[in-house]
């Protein structure tokens, strides 16, 4: 994920004046908000997408100070692995836009490889969702 990738999707969150369904922002300046843990999981269980931390929403999607990067990064990677069932492979970067240094990952899409049903051919690889096997943690 590349700078320019995020500043593409700030542009796209400020024409829009929201999130679109595979954007998520969150301002974050004091540490991972827990509702984190349901936008992974909902974009994990749909077509994917990215989370900002350090853009805040309320003041048109302004890039905000981050006062720890690195540890935000580690948290939500921490937070992909242990509160996520199955665990989440999330590819995360610190990136700085307009100044600030922010955190960027990309939540895939799950994929599964196996046989959903009896009339594919054996070993066929298909690409089910997983929402019946994705939990979020207590």
């Amino acid at each position: 994920m590349s700078a320019e990738s995020v500043r593409e999707a700030l542009a796209t969150l400020r024409r829009m004046g929201g999130e679109p369904t595979r954007i998520e922002a969150k301002r974050a300046a004091g540490g991972l908000p827990k509702a984190v843990r349901e936008t992974l999981s909902a974009f994990s269980n749909t077509d994917g997408g990215m989370v900002l931390l350090g853009v805040d929403e309320a003041s048109g999607f302004s890039v905000v100070e981050l006062t720890n990067p690195s540890s935000l990064r580690d948290a939500l990677v921490q937070m992909s692995r242990d509160d996520i069932t199955p665990a989440l492979q999330i590819s995360t970067e610190i990136v700085e836009v307009e100044g600030q240094r922010l955190v960027a990952a990309e939540v895939p899409r799950c994929r599964r490889t196996g046989a959903l049903s009896t009339s594919l051919p054996k070993g066929s690889p298909v690409v089910p969702t997983c929402a019946e096997e994705m939990a979020i943690g207590t």
